[in-house]
């Protein structure tokens, strides 16, 4: 096996070191070796111009592709901020829980955990991540809260969880239990555990579709820019692109999405898969174009061009996400107002709301 991969040119020698010691080697490097192994790296000649390079990364990359069309992700999309998934796994995948629970608590903090001032820390953050300083309202909030928390109302309090749990039920329901990313994905599978018990449907389907988080699409814009569709070469991996984008397309709104503050995605490209169904101003918009490439530059793809009125739909959505003041939010309108901004508590983020990315 050793000597097979030497042979590989293009594999640098050090990365052979992941079969004596995996211990020692990043994952990309076992990636890397892995992806040789598997005799899924084609064997390509030494390029002699920038355009000979440009066309061994264009077939490299196609090797890449999946069998439905896309390209899986490696931190893209809805992956982000993976680590609370395998922390809910060993919640969840236990009959002791209070033991794991326990467990985790001694792992995750650096005191014991009875003695942790909770209160306090709603203001205990590094200040390489308060890249949005708490204003003075949102800190006056805090207090007024760790006050009433103790003597709070019930009636009120399962007011407040009924309805939290209706619009978890309802993103349940419109994403197929995918949610918008990993971090509510977590929540909501846990409270699902919680509410409806670890045999009900609910928590089943939750649990079946984490390996959803292994999605990407937005690569498809690069491909077609760097001229994929010209050499017959990749005529099989456009065709199969081009069937993705068309089972990607959001077919309807969510029902009732208004009354659960959704955005209306009727045509729309989602942020992820079209389960999910997700909008995002700016993966709709590398959608839409990288559609109308593939159809208007794929001459192989005649007999598979999809109606305009679906493009139609798509540029409807995009139209209704674009903000008073003429750009677009990274992520879906904005519908709150500056006073909600002044109770934000994401300390991590600071969303434009004036981007021009979708307007080209």
């Amino acid at each position: 096996m050793l000597v097979r991969l030497k042979q590989l040119k293009f594999f640098d020698p050090p990365s052979i070191n992941i079969l004596r010691d995996v211990r020692q080697c990043t994952d990309i490097r076992i990636n890397h070796c892995m992806f040789f192994m598997n005799g899924l790296a084609p064997c390509l000649p030494k390029p002699q111009t920038a355009a000979d390079s440009a066309l061994n990364g264009m077939i490299f990359y196609s090797k890449l592709q999946t069998e439905d069309g896309h390209w899986s992700g490696d931190y893209g999309g809805p992956l982000f901020l993976m680590a609370g998934v395998p922390a809910d796994g060993v919640l969840l995948c236990t009959e002791a829980v209070g033991q794991a629970t326990m467990e985790l608590r001694e792992k995750l903090y650096t005191q014991a955990y009875d003695t942790i001032n909770w209160a306090s820390q709603r203001n205990n953050v590094a200040p390489g991540d308060m890249y949005t300083p708490h204003s003075r309202a949102l800190d006056w909030s805090y207090r007024v809260l760790n006050t009433y928390e103790p003597w709070h109302v019930k009636k009120l309090r399962s007011w407040a969880v009924s309805e939290c749990l209706d619009h978890i039920r309802a993103d349940d329901q419109f994403t197929d239990c995918i949610s918008v990313g990993p971090i509510s994905k977590v929540i909501q599978m846990l409270v699902r555990w919680h509410a409806d018990g670890p045999d009900s449907e609910a928590f089943k389907t939750h649990v079946s579709r984490i390996p959803d988080y292994l999605w990407a699409l937005t690569s498809a814009q690069a491909f077609l820019e760097a001229g994929a569709y010209i050499d017959r070469r990749f005529s099989d991996c456009m065709k199969a692109l081009h069937r993705c984008f068309k089972e990607t397309q959001v077919p309807e709104n969510p029902p009732n999405y208004s009354k659960y503050y959704r955005q209306m995605s009727k045509g729309a490209f989602p942020f992820s898969t079209v389960e999910c169904g997700w909008v995002v101003s700016d993966c709709m918009a590398e959608g839409l174009k990288s559609f109308m490439m593939l159809q208007e530059k794929c001459s192989d793809l005649n007999d598979e061009h999809v109606e305009d009125q679906r493009m139609l739909d798509c540029v409807n959505v995009l139209l209704k996400m674009q903000n008073t003041n003429g750009g677009y939010a990274s992520y879906e309108t904005k519908r709150g107002g500056a006073i909600l901004e002044i109770l934000n508590p994401s300390e991590v983020f600071a969303l434009p709301y004036k981007l021009l990315i979708c307007l080209s």
